[in-house]
């Protein structure tokens, strides 16, 4: 089964590095030696980063967009109490896009649910309540973004 790269979150930045590789090896097909070949550094330098989460900053936008995955800025800004969604494009949502909305809330509301019953732990629900935030939030902004006149939203004049 394919794994929704969309809809993890990691724990930590140990987590977010090891997310980052993963994505590299399984959707960009980038060894860890292919890895740390194209940022001119050895793999044991690149194990070594990944163990101790301690890339240094200038890197980390090289590393992700190699691997194809923003794990560790997402966390870095998520540990900093902020909230991170996708930009939005300004297009149309069809039905299709909010039934997907309304997926995830369910499930978030389900996960708040099951916490309270002490049926799930607190990483469960956390993970699930920030995904709905962020679609919420996608589609406030993508709404906000309805009414610039600067965006081609497919409207035919």
């Amino acid at each position: 089964m394919k794994r929704n790269w969309k809809r993890l979150l990691p724990h930590n930045l140990r987590d977010a590095f090891r997310l980052c590789k993963q994505h590299g090896i399984d959707e960009k097909r980038l060894t860890v030696e292919r890895q740390a070949e194209l940022m001119g550094k050895t793999p044991d330098w690149l194990y070594k980063v990944m163990a101790d989460a301690s890339m240094p900053a200038n890197l980390i936008p090289m590393y992700e967009a190699m691997t194809g995955a923003d794990f560790i800025s997402r966390h870095l800004a998520v540990s900093a109490g902020k909230l991170v969604i996708e930009a939005p494009v300004g297009r149309i949502c069809d039905a299709s896009d909010i039934q997907s909305l309304q997926e995830i809330l369910n499930l978030a509301v389900g996960q708040l649910i099951a916490f309270h019953a002490g049926k799930v732990n607190s990483d469960q629900v956390i993970a699930a309540v920030t995904e709905a935030m962020r679609k919420l939030a996608w589609h406030r902004q993508n709404a906000s973004e309805h009414t610039q006149p600067s965006l081609d939203l497919g409207a035919t004049a």
